[in-house]
């Protein structure tokens, strides 16, 4: 699917049906990231390549359902990106971390409310909401103390209302 040497994550649409058809987002080991679309001849097309700017791409994830079409990176130079719509579009950039990556993040699949979880490298995790279909902000920030090296996987529980959000 690339020319890149080597793939660092791959990511499918969890619902193809919101966006249509099948959709695959990858990351290389040099920090790229595009999406792949399935066409009608059943052969992928890449749709779209995102530029991050000034850093590498270190984690993506499709959002839920009921937010529609949207990807979100994580990038070396401590941005969260959001990218909507059919044509993947950036509609939001968060700042997630100042002078170090933001290298995780993860969606709430499963509240209703829009939100994601990311980490800073600096033994944070920082979770964001969406007030409404307008605006992200950010909701709290969690300090883990027994973290030694940087956060490199978040995830958000579907079923663990108490403590719902895991980091490794």
């Amino acid at each position: 699917l690339t020319k890149e040497k080597g793939l660092r994550l791959v990511r499918w649409n969890q619902f193809p049906d919101v966006l249509g058809r099948d959709a695959l987002a990858i990351l290389s080991v040099s920090g790229h990231a595009a999406l792949w679309i399935r066409g009608e001849d059943e052969k992928f097309e890449q749709l779209k390549v995102f530029n991050e700017g000034r850093g590498q791409v270190l984690d993506l994830a499709f959002g839920p359902s009921f937010l529609g079409t949207i990807l979100g990176t994580a990038s070396a130079d401590g941005s969260i990106r959001i990218y909507e719509h059919n044509d993947f579009s950036l509609s939001a950039t968060l700042s997630c971390a100042h002078g170090t990556a933001c290298s995780a993040l993860a969606w709430d699949l499963t509240t209703g409310r829009p939100g994601l979880v990311a980490s800073t490298g600096r033994n944070q995790l920082k979770v964001y909401r969406r007030d409404g279909n307008v605006e992200w902000f950010l909701e709290e920030i969690r300090h883990l103390a027994q973290a030694q090296d940087t956060i490199l996987h978040v995830a958000w529980s579907p079923r663990d209302a108490e403590s719902p959000i895991f980091a490794a």
